[in-house]
């Protein structure tokens, strides 16, 4: 079994990461990450990222835009818009979903039960695990929320 932590290289998904791979050590982890251009992603984020893989002993796997010399801002120039007709943020659908969902469809067939999709949100944003499970369970994929609905065993990045 897959463990895809969507691993946006903050806090929580750190925290999540962590929570997943000392729950399932023998489960192959894999932290799936968007490299955002270094001209809006800080530096210390990377870092953060690069020990938090280091720390699991895990690779970080990309998913990303087709131009990585491209921001946000050059997305949405291009598309000459900042929302879809979906009413998205254009370059989060272009710069994250899209790829992401790309990533998904070429490594893991939709009711296979091959992966399980982690995120980092806690137990005060049911919102936003409500529409995530919904959204990927109508794709086929299962989802869970160590931080919201697990016994926790690490609540720092610092301990």
């Amino acid at each position: 079994m897959d463990r895809l932590i969507c691993f946006s290289g903050g806090h929580s998904s750190a925290l999540a990461a962590i929570e997943v791979k000392r729950r399932y050590p023998n489960d192959r982890l894999i932290l799936l990450n968007h490299n955002i251009n270094a001209r809006v992603e800080d530096v210390d984020i990377k870092r953060f990222k690069r020990e938090v893989a280091e720390y699991l002993k895990t690779p970080i796997t990309f998913a990303n835009y087709a131009d990585p010399s491209m921001d946000q801002f050059d997305i949405a120039t291009k598309h000459s818009a900042w929302k879809t007709g979906h009413e998205s943020v254009i370059c989060t659908a272009r710069l994250k979903t899209e790829p992401f969902e790309k990533y998904l469809r070429a490594n893991y067939s939709p009711n296979a039960r091959s992966v399980t999709i982690y995120y980092g949100f806690d137990s005060g944003e049911q919102t936003r695990i409500s529409r995530r499970a919904s959204i990927l369970a109508a794709q086929g994929y299962a989802t869970d929320y160590p931080l919201a609905l697990w016994r926790r065993t690490i609540l720092s990045t610092l301990q």
